[in-house]
């Protein structure tokens, strides 16, 4: 008989799980509606099938291997959860305004998650796609929603591996009908639109590769925290492929052949290509209800991390479980309270300040990763290498070009991302390099007296 309780607790070593359990889970992140409808067409189909299919393919693997594999590795070795890599990696002090920035990160993503079937579907269910919906009826959908997903993710992780197939599955069927519907469109697919982009070549990858990672770079970082329930590096990276290029390169290829169909069998002019209008398009109201409920239970997999991973940045483990199921209830609050915000619109600046300490956060790592700093458990209150390498960082986006504190309308793919990664790596990496050679000169000299 399966057991599910509010609280499965695992021990501060948790037994090393198989890779495919990591794996389940981490591509729910990948294969859910939102992300399709959001994400899904950032490298648009303007180029050949197999162009595409070679910048898709190598868009996947550097950003496994930038955001996910070198945090992954880092806590596999170490034995140590992420929560311990980013303090050995910053130091104390400053790895609980990471702690913190994470959390808000994940309260945030999880509110954008269950807002969708409420903005949505309500208004269908009611034959009126244009009422809008009293804010008392959708806080309450999403309160039972965070309810029943934090009831279902806060358990073992095999558990959630089998909650997690059901969800794959799923949206693979909804990937396979959305293919079937547009069939017509088919022939075209190998060619792809057909016209030359806007921008020259290079210049359209940056954009639409920085778009793409805006949603991938922190949600991977995050990710890597199933880096230490593997067996050892192989197992990390089979998580790495099987759970985050493989699923993520799927389905940024299938939805673009699906919103390429859209726009040849629909034929919406004033509508852009997108998933949406492949599933329902041309379909009354009350079937657009239904379709929108099914594609509704993607969601219920990355929601279920996102459940899981707050508990490695909010302190639990210490309390009894009433006192747990205080802290569940005040996190349920909070969300369902920003999920209402979303509804009649959110300031994006929070969320867009927490991605960036998240992919300061997981260049630094990565470096650390690199450089084999995994070794080293450091106990400092400040890390002076790692909070330079993250202040770099976060500082890029204020000297390139395009500022980032002038928020307007061209900086809506996000081209700060790719730039700050780089330089606090290459600054962590650096810094690190030139400790190790001041110990080395102390050594020697030390030695000759």
């Amino acid at each position: 008989m399966i057991r599910i309780r509010w609280f499965d607790p695992e021990p501060d070593n948790p037994p090393a799980a198989g890779w495919w359990a990591t794996s389940l889970v981490i591509a729910t992140l990948f294969l859910n509606f939102p992300f399709w409808y959001e994400h899904g067409f950032d490298l648009p189909l303007v180029w050949t099938l197999p162009v595409y299919a070679l910048i898709a393919g190598a868009s996947a693997l550097v950003f496994t291997a930038a955001f996910f594999l070198g945090p992954a590795m880092a806590a596999g070795r170490a034995g140590r959860p992420l929560t311990g890599v980013i303090t050995d990696s910053l130091g104390l002090i400053p790895a609980y305004g990471i702690h913190i920035c994470c959390a808000t990160f994940l309260m945030i993503w999880m509110a954008e998650l269950v807002a969708m079937p409420s903005r949505w579907m309500l208004p269908f269910i009611e034959r009126d796609p244009f009422k809008t919906v009293p804010l008392r009826e959708t806080n309450t959908i999403a309160a039972c929603i965070l309810a029943f997903l934090f009831f279902t993710g806060l358990q073992s992780l095999r558990m959630q591996a089998r909650l997690a197939l059901f969800t794959n599955r799923l949206a693979v069927a909804i990937l396979i009908a959305a293919l079937i519907r547009v069939r017509e469109a088919w022939p075209r697919v190998p060619r792809g639109f057909g016209f030359n982009p806007e921008y020259p070549f290079w210049f359209s990858i940056w954009i639409c590769l920085s778009h793409l990672a805006y949603y991938v770079a922190p949600v991977a970082f995050l990710a890597s925290i199933l880096g230490r329930r593997n067996q050892g590096p192989r197992d990390v990276r089979k998580t790495a492929l099987f759970g985050v290029a493989v699923p993520m390169f799927a389905a940024v290829v299938v939805v673009a052949i699906i919103c390429l169909g859209d726009m040849y069998t629909f034929r919406r002019p004033s509508v852009p290509p997108n998933i949406a209008g492949a599933l329902w398009g041309g379909a009354s109201a009350r079937t657009v209800a239904w379709r929108l409920l099914v594609v509704s239970l993607t969601i219920f997999g990355p929601v279920r991390f996102g459940a899981k991973a707050l508990t490695e940045f909010v302190p639990m483990r210490s309390l009894g479980s009433r006192w747990r199921l205080v802290v569940v209830a005040c996190l349920i609050g909070g969300i369902v309270a920003i999920s209402a915000r979303l509804v009649a619109g959110i300031d994006p600046l929070v969320f867009e300040m927490s991605a960036r300490v998240l992919v300061a956060a997981a260049a630094v790592v990565t470096a650390d990763s690199v450089a084999a700093r995994w070794r080293v458990v450091s106990a400092r209150r400040v890390d002076l290498t790692g909070v330079v390498a993250v202040t770099a960082a976060l500082l890029t986006p204020w000297l390139m070009p395009y500022r980032m504190a002038d928020f307007g309308a061209d900086q809506w793919w996000h081209p700060w991302i790719l730039p700050s990664y780089g330089i606090g790596f290459v600054t962590c990496l650096l810094g690190r390099a030139i400790e190790r050679t001041r110990r080395s000169a102390i050594r020697l000299l030390s030695a000759e007296r």
